[in-house]
């Protein structure tokens, strides 16, 4: 599997801000402190990878991270081949995977503990088939209810 560039960038600047140590604090920016649109949107930008990052439970090493940005801005080729690059992020990914799977099964757990045994089938409740209606074509339902029938067109 091939990593774009592009995916590479945002994924490790999503890793950076997911692995910011929660003591970290970060000085409130200034509005007034940018000049530029450039620098307004670069700054929007940073806050938006580590929000995504940090929604994706990625960690990452700030120094690194930083460090890999530089590189890349200034077009230096990267300390690791296409292969270890490719292996590392499948690593991350599936290390993300097992833990968004264990999330799940905790949630699983815990809506059948407040449903209870009794109503646990309502948990296994399948998405019915997506039917597909020819627009040419009239539909109607009749609905038998307790005060007579209702046709809905």
């Amino acid at each position: 599997m091939i990593v774009s560039r592009q995916f590479r960038t945002i994924l490790m600047g999503g890793v950076l801000l997911a692995v910011l140590p929660a003591s970290f604090a970060w000085a409130a920016a200034d509005a007034n402190s940018f000049k530029t649109d450039e620098e307004k949107i670069s700054y929007i930008i940073g806050t938006q990878v580590v929000g995504n990052l940090q929604q994706q439970g990625i960690e990452v090493n700030v120094e690194s991270f930083l460090r890999g940005i530089r590189a890349a801005l200034a077009g230096e080729k990267s300390p690791f081949t296409q292969e270890e690059q490719t292996k590392l992020m499948m690593t991350l990914r599936q290390k993300l995977i097992a833990k968004l799977q264990a999330q799940q099964q905790q949630q699983e757990t815990q809506a059948l503990e407040k449903l209870g045994k009794e109503n646990e089938w309502k948990l296994k409740l399948t998405k019915p088939e997506m039917m597909k209606f020819d627009p040419q074509k009239d539909y109607f339902w009749i609905l038998e209810t307790n005060k007579g029938t209702i046709r809905i067109s």
